[in-house]
């Protein structure tokens, strides 16, 4: 397993608050699936957290070789929505964002 501080594609809202606002949760659930507990794991290519008080999408930086139709797909939808796209590694498991019941 690769080194949490390796996933650094992040996909962020501006300085205004992008709507809906679970647009994080919604994009990265593209990828998940549920698991024998019946709740909801993201793959390790996207998740959904926040940085700096902003909800983004966390996407491994192997998506790209590994899954070129959904990186595709991601950089897509943060073009046409004005999402900027940026680097960092923090502690990605700390930070995952959870879905609300």
């Amino acid at each position: 397993m690769k080194p949490v501080n390796e996933r650094i594609q992040w996909v962020c809202e501006g300085e205004q608050a992008f709507r809906p606002s679970d647009w994080a949760v919604r994009l990265a659930g593209i990828d998940a699936a549920f698991g024998p507990d019946q709740r909801l794991r993201y793959s390790r290519y996207l998740k959904p957290v926040y940085r700096d008080g902003k909800r983004c999408v966390c996407m491994d930086k192997d998506t790209a070789s590994e899954r070129p139709a959904l990186y595709q797909m991601v950089l897509q939808f943060a073009r046409q929505h004005g999402l900027s796209q940026l680097a960092g590694s923090p502690d990605f498991e700390q930070t995952a964002v959870t879905q609300s019941a």
